[in-house]
């Protein structure tokens, strides 16, 4: 149903990254995001897979759901920034959520060949501490699109412009070695949904 390709990079300094990612399968389709444990070094990466394993633990339940498990059992963490999506293949259907500073593009080619952007509304906030009213949103997903999500040690003009020629690993190595900031722990995941069948 999809391809993808992550690039991480380590912040100065650092011998673990607190940004992670997660790409999960579960009955009606793809749990997919990317967290970005608060500050850096192995307490943020510990509480970065915290959070992927409570989210792969319930893969499938509603996404705010999912989020307001995560605020829960990471009371007394750091907490992490969150951006997770589901991909719906059934329902031709993505559908998506953010608490904090990971961002999430969705991008499909448009006309003259120039890639249409929808970007996925972040809400202020920390999953495991300060959490926001959050409201899940749903677009058509239609084969060929790109969902890219970023930590912010990805500059947010990442999607300006951006070729999506080539494999989504391809994709995320060029989004870092032109958008990452040099100063924090980066990770940009790309997906691409292919259309077929798991």
């Amino acid at each position: 149903m999809i391809d993808w390709g992550v690039a991480m990079r380590v912040a100065p300094g650092e011998m673990e990254s607190g940004d992670l990612h997660l790409i999960h399968e579960f009955p009606a389709g793809l749990l997919i995001g990317a967290m970005d444990g608060l500050g850096h070094g192995p307490e943020a990466a510990a509480t970065a897979r915290l959070c992927a394993s409570i989210l792969a633990e319930y893969a499938g339940e509603p996404l705010d759901e999912m989020v307001a498990r995560c605020n829960g059992r990471l009371r007394g963490t750091r907490g992490v920034a969150l951006s997770i999506c589901t991909l719906n293949e059934k329902a031709a259907a993505w559908s998506w959520i953010g608490v904090g500073d990971v961002s999430a593009v969705l991008l499909r080619e448009g006309p003259n060949l120039r890639p249409e952007r929808e970007f996925l509304l972040m809400r202020g906030g920390v999953v495991g501490g300060f959490m926001p009213k959050l409201t899940v949103s749903t677009v058509r997903a239609v084969p060929g699109d790109v969902m890219i999500l970023a930590t912010d040690g990805v500059r947010e003009d990442y999607s300006q412009e951006l070729n999506l020629r080539g494999t989504p690993q391809e994709i995320a190595e060029r989004i870092l070695d032109g958008h990452a900031t040099g100063t924090d722990d980066a990770l940009a995941l790309v997906v691409r949904y292919t259309g077929g069948l798991p």
